[in-house]
Formats: C-alpha cells, sequence, structure tokens
C-alpha cells in the first residue's frame, strides 16, 4: 500500500456505499449490537481504573453517518465531533443521529485522518474503528502522533483502536477493491511502538461470526 493513489481509490469506493448502518458495515449490519456493546462494556471497565476521568468531548475518527457515535459514544460523553471525509454519510448524520443526539455533535470535521491536525489538549478520548486499513503504515504512525498530543492530560485520556486483524502466517492483506490493509496484530504493536503510544489494554471481540476477521479493541495513550 505505497502507492498515495489508493487514497483516491478508497474515497471513490466509500462515494458508492449507501449512508446506512449496512453500508457502514459490508452488510453485516447483524454485528452492529454485538460491536456496540463490547466496546461498550471495555470503555466502562477502564473508566473504572482511573482512565478518561472527564467527559466533554470525544472525536469519532471516520465517523460515517454517526453509528458509533449515536450508540455508544453519546452515551459517555458531553459533546462528540465527527470526523469523516465522505460528504454523503455527513449529509446522512443528522437524520440518523436523530435530534437528541444530534444536540451533542459539536461539529463535523470533512477530512480524512492523514489530513487531520487537531489542536493539542483538545480530546478527552479519540476512537478510531474499521478506519486504519485505509492509511498507509507512516501516515497511520503519524496521524496517532498528532492524536496523542490532543489528548487532555486532566482527563488521562485514551485512544482506542479497533480493527480487523490477519493471523501472523497469513501476513498483511491488501485488498484491491476498497485500497485497504488487514494487518497483523505484531504490525500494529509496532506501529503502536512508532507513533510512542504505550498499550494499556488489548481485548478480542466476541460474538462475531466465525467466518470474519479476527476484531481487538487496542487502548493507547
Amino acid at each position: 500500500m505505497d502507492d498515495p493513489e489508493c487514497y483516491d481509490k478508497a474515497s471513490k469506493y466509500w462515494a458508492e456505499i449507501p449512508a446506512t448502518v449496512d453500508g457502514m458495515l459490508g452488510g453485516l449490519s447483524k454485528v452492529s449490537t454485538s460491536d456496540i456493546n463490547f466496546s461498550s462494556r471495555c470503555f466502562e471497565q477502564l473508566r473504572s481504573k482511573g482512565f478518561i476521568t472527564q467527559s466533554q468531548l470525544v472525536v469519532d475518527v471516520g465517523a460515517g453517518i454517526g453509528r458509533i457515535s449515536k450508540h455508544f459514544l453519546s452515551k459517555h460523553f458531553d459533546q462528540v465531533d465527527l470526523l469523516e471525509a465522505d460528504e454523503h454519510f455527513l449529509a446522512a448524520a443528522p437524520n440518523y443521529l436523530g435530534p437528541t443526539v444530534l444536540k451533542q455533535i459539536r461539529k463535523t470535521i470533512p477530512l480524512r485522518l492523514q489530513d487531520f491536525h487537531p489542536e493539542p489538549e483538545t480530546y478527552d478520548c479519540v476512537w478510531i474503528q474499521w478506519v486504519s486499513s485505509h492509511l498507509r503504515d507512516e501516515d497511520f504512525v503519524e496521524a496517532l502522533r498528532r492524536l496523542k498530543a490532543s489528548l487532555r492530560a486532566a482527563s488521562n485520556g485514551l485512544i482506542f483502536v479497533k480493527e480487523n486483524l490477519t493471523q501472523p502466517h497469513q501476513g498483511d492483506e491488501f485488498d484491491s477493491l476498497d485500497a485497504s490493509v488487514t494487518r497483523t496484530r505484531e504490525r500494529f504493536l509496532e506501529l503502536f511502538e512508532q507513533a510512542e503510544l504505550t498499550l494499556i489494554r488489548e481485548s478480542k471481540q466476541d460474538r462475531f461470526p466465525t467466518e470474519l476477521y479476527e476484531v481487538r479493541l487496542f487502548a493507547l495513550q
């Protein structure tokens, strides 16, 4: 995944995807509840250990129409920023989110993660889910460094990365359809180290169909 044209290919791919939950999940809307419940449980466990002590603002990276913000992040934070490059997803978000959650959206940010430069000490939490596969290694590392600086120290905030994984013997897998790469766990750990992040906790998603990729949630600081 060394060619910058991959980014354009990914953008064109998502521009053709319906702005629905099924579209966000590649036709697998049936996993949404299990996904949200697992993330919520892991999040609460970390909060009980003294992380994310304040709940003013979170950024939902690659937010799509706001599925994660609606069912999870808005229940734990006063305000949410939606970072999403695809304009037709952002256009559909208000109707999907509904009036109550919409009031909690501080702003929408129409940028790709690799182009996002948040102000330091802005967020109590950063949530990155099913996004990193669209970034080259070096761009992902640089984005993580910027996001680390954006965490509010007073909140003891965390960056969460939730992503599909391949097994070590498979190596990284490139998908020419959407120009994404599915990485091994070991590769993720290398990239986190390059970004000077500490792995606080790692959890394996449960209650997903066995034919899908393994999914893990990494909590980083």
